[in-house]
């Protein structure tokens, strides 16, 4: 089942360096919500400033991997969350998909329930490149 979905712009990546050869941290903002994604650099091949989006998803009984709409071109499963923060009106979401992880900072109450979710995934829809892209 969908339980948030928004539009972002690649803001950045790597601000502070590269770890490993085949990961990359992306840097995903809108007017009201950060994400921060690491992913395989060789799949995943947008460039800073595009825009995409961005849905995540909860296994349920009746929902699983293979519901997850086809649009989204570049996936990751088996999300577990391992921290949820909440600092007034914000939250924040961590979430380990084998090792790769995602933080998720946005309105507290958007996303319910969340540390009851079995199983995530989170998927990427294709870009719109920026117009400076060549």
């Amino acid at each position: 089942m969908q339980i948030f979905v928004n539009s972002f712009t690649l803001s950045d990546i790597d601000v502070d360096g590269k770890a490993f050869d085949e990961v990359s941290r992306g840097v995903f903002t809108n007017e009201s919500t950060t994400l921060i994604m690491d992913y395989h650099a060789g799949l995943f091949n947008h460039k800073k400033m595009d825009k995409v989006n961005i849905a995540l998803f909860s296994e349920e009984a009746d929902f699983t991997e293979k519901d997850i709409p086809e649009k989204y071109a570049y996936l990751m499963g088996n999300g577990i969350v391992y921290e949820t923060k909440t600092n007034g009106n914000r939250q924040t979401i961590d979430i380990s998909f084998s090792g790769l992880l995602v933080s998720l900072d946005i309105d507290a109450g958007i996303i319910k329930d969340i540390n009851n979710c079995k199983r995530l995934y989170i998927g990427v829809e294709g870009a719109q490149q920026h117009k400076n892209h060549k």
